[in-house]
């Protein structure tokens, strides 16, 4: 089902509660003891919180999916509160998820009907908007699969994500440092939130680099509106936010410039940006001799993997993983004595999780996140929402900050399960960053950003491009294919029929350009395009030897 649009008239109404409620949201800054109140506060009420958002999201709305999911199931919201009240809060999810009370990503996401037994529910992805959620300003995520999802944005969740903001600053001794962030601008979310979240806390970015602004001129003439009245009211309120300044990937020597200005003037600066966006910044400094070391790195959007942690450390800075989605916000604030480059704390005050198996190919399986709304603020509803996410999840003790609030779970090496299943041939997340970032760097040179798989289609017949940066020069075409086909032959549990078919088909090609960006400026290690051509035809392919 398509996304409905908002009307002209609804988006000015919006703008005018957005610049009522813009005004307290920004007066009112986030003090260090509300930020820990709010925390402790969600993490001691939990099944109240959860008891709460499901009465008043689904006990008068019979059409809601997750309702009809209950009433299929034949479980009412009494028989919740007694679960929840013998068992708590994850254990009753797991008993619902047993009953058929799930919603996988295709169904969320409107790709698929719901089907149950005898129930059948076509949904769109807007069925699943948080009904109690203010809308007070309208986002959009960034995928690979396609121009993203509407969300809307209440300035609740912006305030919950300030105060984990706040936890990572007082942990990692960050405030009064100088910020600059290069994320992009509306209608992507991840740079106004960014800014909102700062200012909340009173804290200035120096510079706001955007992979992409909108503008006065264009079709996004009304995002650029908004970003400029966004700006205004916030100078009102005595929050100065910076203009974003158009600052393409290709252009992250002016970041680097940056940061290493700053440090030659005694500043240790902070930089927020997508964990590959990081990554090409370290290398810019790298390649043009410039002297970052120190400066903290705050990446998320991205797996951030050993590969990205490496090129960090040669540059002198300490990178610090979080892990977020749209629909959600913060889900994981970076641990402050990691066993791993990317371990987080689960905000379980937030979101409460469990695990499910998830076949993904024949022999191979993984336990992914399923994740529930605990509080009323998050942009779309979740019960039991399984998620493309999959991550090694524990409960060790560490002894940093966030544990001592009551943040007990961690969780790691966190991956995407889809995949590439071109001709009968899958391959997970891991595998596949695995083979860009350790196995073909270490035969053929180059970095993490320097290599991606895209998946395609040419004529009706799937197609594989593996995109190699010509920055690396002159390399052995053949020798790459021979290499990437023979890795998935030694991949365990992979059938080597399979890598067989690629050959056959002549299915996996190289192509010589950059690794190709989603629309929110993410690269990830599978790039899959629908519908469209890709230009620049391999000069090798997958059965030309």
């Amino acid at each position: 089902m398509a996304q409905q649009s908002l009307s002209f008239a609804s988006q000015i109404g919006q703008s005018l509660a957005l610049a009522r409620r813009l005004g307290p949201f920004l007066s009112e800054r986030m003090t260090a003891e509300q930020a820990v109140a709010l925390s402790r506060t969600g993490l001691t009420r939990r099944a109240e919180q959860f008891q709460d958002v499901l009465h008043r999201a689904l006990g008068s709305n019979s059409g809601n999916p997750y309702r009809r999911l209950l009433d299929h199931a034949g479980i009412g919201l009494a028989d919740i509160n007694e679960h929840l009240r013998r068992e708590g809060v994850e254990t009753t999810l797991e008993m619902l998820y047993d009953h058929g009370v799930y919603v996988t990503v295709d169904e969320f996401k409107g790709r698929t009907a719901i089907r149950r037994g005898s129930l059948v529910l076509e949904v769109g992805s807007h069925d699943f908007d948080n009904p109690l959620a203010r809308h007070d300003f309208e986002t959009r995520t960034g995928g690979s699969r396609s121009t993203g999802t509407r969300l809307f944005i209440d300035l609740d969740l912006l305030t919950r994500d300030a105060a984990y903001v706040h936890h990572q600053y007082a942990m990692a001794q960050l405030y009064g440092r100088p910020l600059f962030v290069w994320c992009s601008a509306p209608p992507f979310q991840s740079g106004m939130n960014e800014m909102l979240r700062c200012a909340k806390l009173g804290i200035a970015p120096r510079r706001w680099f955007a992979q992409s602004v909108p503008s006065l001129l264009g079709q996004s003439w009304r995002h650029a509106a908004f970003t400029g009245g966004v700006r205004w009211v916030s100078r009102l309120h005595g929050a100065r936010l910076p203009p974003p300044e158009l600052t393409p990937l290709n252009a992250a020597g002016v970041i680097a410039e940056s940061l290493a200005a700053a440090k030659r003037s005694g500043e240790l600066p902070v930089l927020r940006a997508n964990s590959s966006s990081a990554v090409r910044v370290c290398l810019a400094a790298q390649e043009r001799g410039l002297d970052i070391s120190g400066p903290a790195l705050r990446v998320s959007a991205e797996p951030f993997t050993p590969g990205k942690a490496e090129v960090a450390r040669r540059s002198g800075c300490r990178a610090m993983s979080w892990y977020a989605t749209g629909e959600a916000g913060i889900i994981g604030l970076p641990c402050g004595a990691p066993a791993e480059v990317d371990e987080v704390h689960f905000m379980a005050d937030k979101l409460a999780l469990i695990r499910r198996e998830r076949p993904v190919a024949p022999g191979q399986s993984v336990l992914v996140n399923v994740y529930t709304s605990l509080v009323a603020s998050t942009p779309k509803l979740m019960l039991n929402y399984v998620s493309d996410d999959y991550a090694e999840v524990s409960e060790r003790p560490c002894g940093c900050a966030l544990e001592a609030l009551g943040y007990h779970t961690h969780m790691h090496t966190i991956r995407s399960w889809e995949k590439l299943t071109s001709e009968g041939m899958t391959f997970i997340g891991h595998d596949l960053i695995r083979l860009i970032e350790e196995v073909l760097p270490a035969r053929f040179g180059g970095t993490t950003a320097d290599y991606q798989f895209v998946e395609t289609e040419r004529d009706g017949l799937p197609k594989i491009d593996l995109r190699v940066s010509p920055r690396l020069g002159p390399l052995d075409q053949e020798a790459l294919l021979t290499e990437v086909l023979g890795f998935l032959d030694r991949t365990a549990n992979a059938q080597t029929t399979w890598a067989d078919r690629w050959r056959q088909g002549r299915t996996l090609g190289v192509v010589r350009e950059e690794p190709i960006p989603t629309s929110a400026s993410k690269v990830l290690a599978l790039h899959v395009m629908r519908g469209k051509v890709e230009r620049g035809a391999s000069s090798a392919s997958a059965g030309s030897r």
